[in-house]
Parts: structure tokens; C-alpha cells; sequence
């Protein structure tokens, strides 16, 4: 069975851009393509962000 994965993290410490300590980017060459944006166009499948009330994450 193919799956694909996103796992989110509200994080205080985090950022909106990707962060190589918290994020990790989506493989290329995945059969499947679920995962979010970072606020540097990074494409995310392991997203840590700060929560901020009323921001949208994006999930083309």
C-alpha cells in the first residue's frame, strides 16, 4: 500500500521558513505529493511553526 505523510508541530521556537532543525523537506520524486509550504516556498513534510491565531498553512 503507498501512503504519504504530513506531520505538523505547533512550536513557539519554530519559524515560518523552513528550519533544518524542526522541518524536514518532502523527498523529491514521491509518487504522492501531500505536504505544506513554508513561508520560503519550501515544500514540507515534517512542519513546525509557531501558532499565530488566523494564519492559513498552505497545502497546495
Amino acid at each position: 500500500m503507498l501512503q504519504d505523510m504530513l506531520y505538523m508541530n505547533s512550536n513557539n521556537a519554530a519559524s515560518d521558513t523552513e528550519d533544518q532543525m524542526l522541518d524536514a523537506t518532502k523527498p523529491s520524486g514521491s509518487n504522492f505529493n501531500f505536504h505544506s509550504l513554508s513561508a520560503d516556498n519550501q515544500k514540507l513534510a515534517l512542519d513546525a511553526r509557531p501558532y499565530v491565531g488566523g494564519n492559513t498553512v498552505i497545502l497546495p
